[in-house]
């Protein structure tokens, strides 16, 4: 699958070994980061110590979002940035698992006061944490085959391309819904240079 990794760069410093781990451990199940921006964000450090952002980056969040098929998102501390990715991505039907700290000796909110709590959707996992335990709740999450379901939506189409789903799903022995997801993935996996070049550019 491939995963946003969302986080808030407000302690970027002291959070990035976490970070980092995170990222390791889900690479390391097989899964492919949409936006690997961890190696990357060390080097932005303003004199500050916060991170240095370019103007285009609410885009590259966005789309990174939009490509991944789940998000994890590291929520101890959390930000309206962060919160936005959350919402985004439940508003695009993307489970999202929130995983927090059982440590909040540093200052972080309390868990039983995070507002995200409350959300009633089925897509969103709440996670309370300890370090040991952190592979093994995202093994567990990565594994479960209920992030890998279909997600319905209705689709208008005109008579013409109607009349060809009727066609092609006959003359390929095969439901309109088995067509159009055919004719998607040969687009995504073939065609889309664009999407390919966002997948491999997390690669480098």
């Amino acid at each position: 699958m491939i995963v946003h990794f969302a986080a808030s760069t407000a302690n970027i410093k002291k959070q990035l070994p976490l970070f980092s781990d995170i990222c390791s451990y889900i690479k390391q199940e097989g899964h492919t980061l949409s936006r690997d921006w961890i190696p990357h964000v060390a080097k932005k450090f303003g004199t500050a110590g916060a991170v240095e952002y370019s103007s285009d980056i609410y885009e590259k969040v966005v789309e990174s979002i939009l490509a991944a098929d789940i998000l994890i998102v590291e929520g101890t501390h959390l930000s309206f940035s962060v919160g936005q990715q959350i919402t985004l991505a439940l508003s695009k039907s993307k489970p999202v698992l929130l995983l927090r700290s059982a440590d909040t000796s540093d200052g972080a909110q309390p868990f039983s006061f995070d507002f995200l709590k409350g959300i009633a959707n089925p897509l969103l996992t709440i996670a309370l944490y300890r370090k040991k335990d952190l592979a093994t709740i995202i093994r567990t999450y990565l594994v479960d085959d209920s992030k890998k379901g279909s997600i319905k939506f209705n689709i208008i189409l005109t008579r013409a391309l109607d009349a060809y789903l009727e066609w092609a799903a006959h003359a390929y022995k095969k439901n309109k819904s088995q067509m159009i997801r055919q004719i998607l993935t040969e687009h995504m996996t073939r065609r889309d240079k664009k999407y390919s070049a966002l997948l491999a550019a997390q690669h480098h």
